[in-house]
């Protein structure tokens, strides 16, 4: 029994850390773009969002880029921050 709870600890908390791409609640998505960004020859992943969030210079923008050493990749910064142009329907 006790073998059984911890190869079901092991297996759940794997799961826990595993990281997914995240879209911000009641964002959409603008763009999405690969490219190496601090020169170590492996590309990094760029997702924009527009979120639902306004501030008096626009809607913020949340910037999400993902280290690629694998397919899936893993978070490794998300800024936020208004945008002059965002949300604007031209």
């Amino acid at each position: 029994m006790k073998n059984i709870f911890c190869l079901l600890l092991i297996l759940f908390s794997s799961f826990s850390f595993a990281q997914k791409e995240f879209q911000p609640k009641g964002a959409t998505m603008i763009e999405t773009v690969d490219g190496d960004l601090d020169g170590d020859q492996i590309a990094e992943k760029v997702i924009v969002y527009n979120t639902k969030d306004i501030t008096e210079f626009g809607n913020i923008r949340e910037i999400q880029i993902l280290k690629k050493p694998m397919e899936n990749g893993r978070f490794w910064k998300s800024p936020e921050m208004p945008s002059l142009k965002a949300g604007t329907e031209e």
